[in-house]
């Protein structure tokens, strides 16, 4: 029979088990993919964003963005990636308390990556996207993150059209206020020599 003192213990292990098996829940915007692509199809870029599981903030989801364009709501452990046309993109996160916009620049047949910042404010602890740079340590874990973390899409039903459409303001005001407003000292930059 186990002592009294360790049973606080083993019920706070459960407990912590069963609430990152909660919050690891997909939202009800996106679906798992079927199989993760390894390389940019001939012409395009390919963009990897992978939320990495950090007990601090798992509570929270990030929405991520291609300008007006859905990409998907993470959770913590959770990835999800776009095939983009080559040039100019401005790549958005959304969480509870704040927002992110990274300015990219996208060259044919490369592929970049994302991460995800975590910003803690009075209340809130929230996910910000950043850019995977060439100098940045965190490049020598994408491999392990590609077989880790659990890839999603956005659903093809209406809802979420209907919801990317409903958001296409906001989203396009946040771009706006981080390239020409009050927020442009906070607008993350990827070249396209950051690719992997």
């Amino acid at each position: 029979m186990r002592s009294a003192s360790t049973l606080p213990f083993l019920l706070a292990i459960v407990a912590c088990g069963a609430y990152r098996a909660k919050v690891q829940e997909p939202s009800p915007l996106v679906q798992p993919v079927s199989s993760v692509p390894d390389r940019a199809p001939a012409g395009q870029a390919l963009v990897f964003f992978h939320r990495v599981f950090q007990f601090k903030g798992q509570e929270s989801p990030v929405t991520v963005w291609d300008g007006p364009v859905f990409l998907g709501e993470l959770e913590s452990g959770h990835g999800c990636f776009r095939v983009c046309k080559p040039g100019q993109h401005y790549f958005v996160s959304r969480s509870q308390g704040r927002v992110g916009v990274v300015e990219a620049e996208l060259a044919a047949g490369r592929v970049y990556d994302f991460m995800f910042d975590l910003k803690t404010g009075w209340d809130t602890v929230d996910s910000v996207i950043s850019p995977v740079t060439q100098d940045d340590e965190r490049r020598s874990d994408i491999p392990k993150l590609l077989v880790n973390l659990t890839y999603f899409e956005p659903k093809p039903v209406s809802f979420v059209r209907e919801y990317e459409a409903a958001q296409r303001a906001e989203t396009l005001r946040i771009i706006k206020d981080f390239t020409k407003g009050e927020k442009r000292d906070r607008l993350g930059r990827l070249k396209a020599d950051d690719h992997r």
